[in-house]
C-alpha cells in the first residue's frame, strides 16, 4: 500500500495509517537488516519527522510509532549498513532534468538518511576510526550540497545535527566559545531545534578542527 492509491486514501485517520504500516512480527524477527533499512526508507510516513519543531523531537516519534525502524536500530550491522548507503550518495547526482518535486523528494532522501546516523544507537555501535570518518563523510557532503535551492536548511541541519551528536559522543568540549554559544549547541546537539540556525557555523567550524586531528 502506497500513499496516493484508493487502498490509502480509503483509510479513516492517523491511527489507520500508523497501523497499517507496522512490520509483522513473524517478518520482523527473520527479514534482514539491509531489506529492513530498505523498508524503513520506504515507510509511507517517513517524511513525518520533519514536521516537527526540533528534529529529535520527529525521530523520537518516528521510533513510538514504527516498529521497523526500532528493530532496526538495534540491529548489530546497522550503522555499518547506513554508512555504506551514505557514502555512496552523490549530492551532486541527481538528474538536471528532474521537476523541483523529484529534486525535492532526493534531497529529503538524503537528509532522512543523516537523521538516521544521527541516533545516539547507531553512533554507539561506531569504532573511534568510523565516527572520526564519517566526520569526513558528513563535512563532504556539507561542501557537495552548494546547490541552496534545492538543499536548503533542512539539508544543513541534518548533517550539522550529525556532526554535533558525533563530537558529543567522543566527548568534544565547546570550552573555547562564551557560555551562551556553548549553551545553545549543547541544546541543539540534544533537540536539533531549526530555530538554532545561528550555531550551525561553530559546529561545522569546529568539526573541521576536529577532523585535522
Amino acid at each position: 500500500m502506497k500513499p496516493g492509491s484508493e487502498e490509502w486514501k480509503a483509510l479513516k485517520n492517523q491511527k489507520e495509517k500508523l497501523d497499517i504500516c507496522q512490520i509483522p512480527e513473524s517478518i520482523l524477527e527473520n527479514i534482514s537488516t539491509i531489506s529492513l533499512l530498505n523498508l524503513c526508507f520506504s515507510y509511507p510516513l517517513v517524511y513525518d519527522v520533519l514536521a516537527f519543531n526540533s528534529i529529535q523531537t520527529g525521530m523520537n516519534e518516528f521510533k513510538k510509532n514504527f516498529n521497523g525502524i526500532n528493530e532496526f536500530l538495534q540491529r548489530k550491522d546497522a550503522a555499518n549498513l547506513l554508512v555504506e548507503k551514505y557514502s555512496k550518495i552523490q549530492p551532486r547526482g541527481y538528474d538536471k532534468n528532474w521537476n523541483d518535486i523529484q529534486k525535492g523528494y532526493y534531497s529529503l532522501e538524503i537528509s532522512i538518511i543523516e537523521l538516521f546516523l544521527s541516533q545516539d544507537e547507531i553512533i554507539n555501535k561506531m569504532t573511534l576510526t568510523e565516527k572520526q570518518d564519517l566526520i569526513k563523510e558528513l563535512l563532504k557532503k556539507l561542501e557537495e550540497k552548494e546547490d541552496k535551492e534545492l538543499y536548503g536548511i533542512i539539508s544543513q541541519m541534518s548533517i550539522v545535527f550529525t556532526l554535533s551528536r558525533i563530537l558529543r559522543n567522543l566527548g568534544f568540549r565547546w570550552e573555547q566559545l562564551n557560555e551562551e554559544i556553548e549553551s545553545d549547541i549543547l541544546k541543539f546537539t540534544e533537540y536539533g531545534s531549526f530555530q538554532d540556525v545561528k550555531i550551525l557555523p561553530y559546529i561545522v567550524s569546529s568539526s573541521k578542527e576536529f577532523s585535522k586531528q
